[in-house]
């Protein structure tokens, strides 16, 4: 059976107050001021519970929380150092991989050079065997002879060439130096003797890339100014073709030679391109432009029917660069030979590759001679008379 217990809480209460009042020594009536944080109790710190009708009363004091604010702070300082020195680590790697790859970008340059001297050695020794060069259009070592070195730089630190390509007939020949005081020749040889040079394209532009192209005369042509009057960025070239295929005779030359002198110009009347035939030694106005490829300024020659010839450039005021291509009957680029061998190599050290190309001259281009009869020192020329008896002494020949 269930015994229900009816509490009065007002008779509880004045128990308490009474109870409370005896403890500190105060009659009925008076009051207990509370002087301190612990004299007081709060409604938020008070538990009521009953047990057998007494209500009990607990104080819970809040406790001191600066020792989780220090875990916290701690914590966030751990995380800021922990981030500086990844970031730290991250710069000291990034530096000690650009170093390394700065080693490795020259280890590999260097190799690909080996390569490029290799080829260059086999191609002299070829050609003073009066051996064909044969083209090498493989990468694997060891592939074509005579480009039969091993490819092996320094096998304990993974340095070779990988790649060693060789093209004795290229589609363009690349002259780095056009000079003033000497002509380049230039002879050209289709690899396809069946077919036949339409056009030639020739391509200049000063060696420092000057793109001032306001060349006194503005179209029209006076005489040639003095150096120190050209002001232009740029300078003339000229340009001479000379077929050289078939029986040729005196006449022959003196009427098939293209001779011309190429203008530089910014823009109108400036062309670029011109016939054959025409007159011998004229001015022709090249239209020039600073995004024109391959080089600043270009001139085509159209009107050819040739398989052979000879092309003479000479810069005047100013040093060039030029590139020369030609094309066929059948509308397709001309791969000549008897001129440049391009040798291209790729280098590689460890995981790191370079690639470079040169234009390797062979021994015919080396040796034109600029005219018919090139010396350094006095020339004397002698002359015979027979059955002339007052020529005296014909072998004698004095100092001028």
């Amino acid at each position: 059976m269930k015994k229900i217990i009816t509490l009065d809480l007002r008779k509880i209460a004045r128990s308490q107050a009474k109870s409370a009042r005896v403890g500190s020594g105060l009659a009925e009536g008076e009051v207990a001021i509370a002087t301190s944080r612990e004299d007081r109790l709060l409604p938020a710190e008070m538990n009521w519970s009953g047990n057998g009708g007494a209500l009990r009363k607990s104080s819970t004091l809040k406790k001191n929380q600066s020792g989780l604010v220090s875990i916290i702070v701690t914590l966030i300082i751990m995380l800021v150092m922990s981030l500086i020195v990844i970031g730290f680590a991250k710069l000291v790697r990034r530096d000690q991989r650009q170093t390394l790859d700065k080693q490795l970008n020259a280890q590999a340059f260097y190799a690909a050079e080996a390569g490029i001297n290799d080829a260059r050695q086999d191609i002299r020794v070829a050609l003073n065997a009066g051996t064909p060069i044969p083209e090498k259009s493989t990468c694997a070592p060891n592939s074509s002879p005579p480009f039969d070195k091993s490819n092996i730089v320094d096998s304990a630190r993974n340095i070779s060439y990988t790649c060693l390509l060789v093209d004795p007939t290229p589609e363009s020949l690349e002259y780095s130096n056009i000079d003033t005081s000497t002509s380049t020749v230039v002879p050209v040889t289709l690899k396809d003797t069946t077919d036949h040079i339409t056009s030639i394209t020739v391509s200049w532009q000063a060696k420092d890339g000057n793109t001032n192209f306001a060349c006194p005369g503005s179209g029209v042509y006076p005489a040639l100014p003095a150096s120190s009057l050209w002001g232009c960025g740029i300078g003339i070239m000229r340009l001479d073709l000379v077929p050289t295929d078939g029986h040729k005779t005196r006449a022959d030359y003196t009427n098939t030679t293209f001779s011309r002198f190429l203008y530089p110009l910014p823009g109108s009347p400036g062309v670029n391109s011109v016939g054959y035939v025409g007159s011998q030694g004229d001015f022709v106005p090249v239209q020039c432009s600073a995004t024109a490829v391959p080089k600043y300024c270009t001139l085509t020659i159209t009107g050819l029917s040739t398989t052979n010839l000879y092309i003479r450039l000479k810069s005047i005021y100013i040093a060039s660069n030029a590139t020369i291509t030609c094309t066929t009957a059948s509308g397709a680029a001309c791969e000549m030979g008897g001129t440049q061998i391009l040798v291209d190599s790729t280098g590689k050290a460890n995981d790191v590759l370079r690639r470079i190309q040169v234009r390797v001259p062979d021994v015919i281009s080396g040796i034109l001679p600029e005219g018919a009869l090139d010396t350094s020192s006095n020339i004397c020329k002698r002359y015979v008379i027979v059955n002339n008896s007052s020529l005296s002494d014909p072998d004698s020949c004095g100092t001028n």
